[in-house]
Formats: structure tokens, sequence, C-alpha cells
């Protein structure tokens, strides 16, 4: 991907120690990452009752598509809704929009509060709609959930990861498309695995990424990332302001760790695989400017896959503050075109310093959405 007109080289800030300067040497010998789309989605994919098109990415090697088949088999189709349906108000070119990144913890996320208290927009009480500070939003959200009955219960086994089940949820809407219901909003919503095994009439639930937003989306597409510990699915889609250009966007969650011969094998390359797989599938899309946030699960902020996005975004540093405790797990990254008018405003880029009930804190930027027409490629 290198020189690619959309992601400018930039220069990696600080020194990495040599012990972990040896191990991103290392970890540069990982195993090759092919990407495809994937012209026929295989059933589990794809929602026979919905007329969206979903674009979907997958690796090319057989290792990766067998795990990614298993698993995708254990779960409901995406949400693809992608109009809100609440009152809000026009927006055009000359509005910024505000992206935030955030990982709900399964659920465990306050968002109605987020949305309240963040963003000017308050759901309470079935009516929702804009408040005092409200702007036009667009969420990247890793590790939300959904309830889905009629899922057959499944027992624990290698294709079902272990239930994450904060106590309590903050209330019965923490289902991602119940907020979407609820909020009026936007939503794409693709699942990668099972949250735990069913047991005592628990009810079914699934976990993934999603994208929630005030906007309007458009041109939705997914992206299985190279397979490690478990299934992750980055999910995208692409945001135009009436007389602005278009912004691609995208939620994407990278593993905590593999399994200890991938690596052994793979000096620990688990997430530069995976962050590597996913921007060759976005340099195989048109160029456009583009934000990419998420849990990224990193320990250091000299990770190799943190360095690998650097060198292709380098609009919003990484500046090693904690996320998840003192760990700077999430990030993230914007890039463009130069001939591209979307900016990031100056000063903008913020950690929240509120956790709303999650483990995670959440990154949030505005852009500068430029006037003028630009039509999409």
């Amino acid at each position: 991907m290198p020189g690619h007109p959309l992601y400018p080289r930039g220069t990696a800030r600080g020194r990495p120690r040599p012990i972990v300067l040896a191990l991103l040497t290392l970890a540069g010998c990982v195993v090759p990452r092919g990407m495809t789309d994937v012209a026929a989605p295989s059933g589990c994919r794809a929602d026979p009752s919905s007329d969206v098109d979903i674009a979907w990415y997958a690796p090319t090697e057989a290792r990766d598509a067998e795990r990614i088949e298993g698993w995708c088999g254990t779960v409901a189709p995406p949400v693809a809704r992608l109009r809100p349906t609440a009152g809000l108000p026009g927006w055009s070119g000359g509005d910024s929009l505000t992206v935030v990144s955030w990982n709900m913890y399964v659920g465990g996320g306050d968002l109605l509060a987020l949305l309240r208290e963040e963003l000017g927009y308050d759901c309470a009480a079935g009516n929702p709609g804009p408040t005092a500070g409200f702007s036009p939003f667009v969420l990247l959200l890793q590790e939300v959930y959904r309830r889905v009955p009629e899922l057959e219960p499944v027992e624990s086994g290698p294709l079902i990861p272990r239930i994450i089940e904060p106590d309590p949820r903050p209330g019965a809407d923490a289902d991602i498309a119940r907020v979407a219901e609820i909020c009026g909003l936007a939503l794409f919503y693709v699942p990668s695995a099972r949250n735990g095994a069913d047991a005592d009439g628990r009810t079914p639930e699934e976990k993934g990424n999603a994208i929630l937003s005030s906007v309007p989306l458009i041109r939705p597409f997914a992206v299985d990332l190279p397979f490690e510990g478990g299934r992750k699915v980055a999910v995208g889609a692409l945001v135009e302001a009436p007389e602005g250009e278009p912004v691609q966007l995208v939620s994407v969650h990278l593993d905590v760790a593999s399994t200890l011969y991938r690596t052994l094998m793979t000096a620990n390359g688990t997430r530069l695989r995976q962050v590597s797989g996913l921007t060759d599938v976005l340099d195989a899309r048109p160029p456009l400017a583009t934000v990419v946030g998420g849990d990224f699960n990193t320990w250091s902020e000299h990770e190799g896959a943190l360095r690998h996005m650097q060198s292709l975004f380098e609009s919003v540093p990484v500046d090693g503050t904690g996320t998840r405790g003192d760990l700077p797990a999430d990030h993230i990254f914007f890039g463009a075109p130069e001939a591209a008018r979307v900016r990031v405003v100056p000063g903008s880029y913020r950690v929240l310093e509120e956790r709303y009930l999650s483990d995670h804190r959440a990154r949030a930027l505005r852009l500068a959405l430029a006037g003028g027409t630009q039509g999409l490629p």
C-alpha cells in the first residue's frame, strides 16, 4: 500500500526500545494475508429479506476461509438500515461531522447516555431528537451485542467464544438493533461471533461491530479479517453531505492474541496481520477521505499494527494515551487524497474522560466537510 495517494507516508513518533524494535522486526514475517472480494457470500452473511447490497471481503488463505466459515455459521445476518427514521435537521457540506470510536463492552456501555451528554442527541421517552450542542455524527462501535431469539441455542465449543456479560447492563435497550430503533438512527451492524454458550433458557446473543449514524449511510461493506484468535469483521460505509465530499468510515476490532502456535510462528504478528488485511482492502477501493476507528487491543504505542497505520494515515497521532486502563488500546486514524477537502478540525481530537460504564474510553474527532460537489467514483 505504500505510495497510495489516499495515505501519505508519515513519520513514526517516538523511539521504541531495542527489545520492542526486535519484536516488531520479527513481526514483519507474518503469514501472507491476501484479501479478495467475495462475489457470492454464503447464506450466513446475507439477509434474504434485505435489498441492501453489502460488499464483502475475506482472506484468500484456505486456513482463514475455513475457520471464518465455521464461525460465520453461528450468527444471524447483518442489519443494514441505512437511513435515519428520526426527524433530524438537514445537513450540508458546511457542517462538521463528529466521529466517535468506542468499544461498548458487549452492551455494557451506556450508549444512550453518551449520545445525550457528548453528542446532544436524546433518545429518552420515545421521542428522539437533537438538543443543545448537536451536530451530525457517526459512531464507530466495537463489541456491540444483539439478542437473537431465533438462533439455535449452542453449547461451548471451538466456534463459541466465552461469554462477556456485564452485570448489570444499562437497561433493556443495550441491544444495538434496539438502540438504533428507539433512537431513529441509521445502523450497519455485522456480527462476528456468538456471545458465549446458551444455557438455562438464556436468549442467544451475538456480538460484532457497528456504525450508528444520524446521517444516511451508503455503500456498506464488511471485511472478514485474517483469522487469528477468533473471527473479527470490520464494517465500513460512506456518508456524503449534499454539498460535500464522500467520507469512508470503518469500525475495526483486532484480536488480543492468537493461539500459542501462531504467536510463535508469526513472532506475535497477530494484529499486524489483521490490520494489514484491512488496509489491503482499503487500498483496493476508490481513494476517498477515510476514518478508521476501533479497538486495536494494543499494549504499546510502538506496536507493529500502529506503526503500520501511522505510515499510511498521518493526520491523527498515536499519543500513547490509555483508553483501557493505562493501555493505549483504542485509536482513530484519518487520511485523504491530496485533492480532498475533508480535513480534521484542528483541536477537535480528544479522548472522552467518562467511560459511560464501558471498560474502554472513547476517542472522538470532528471532520470539516468542505463545500462543493464531488460525485462518487
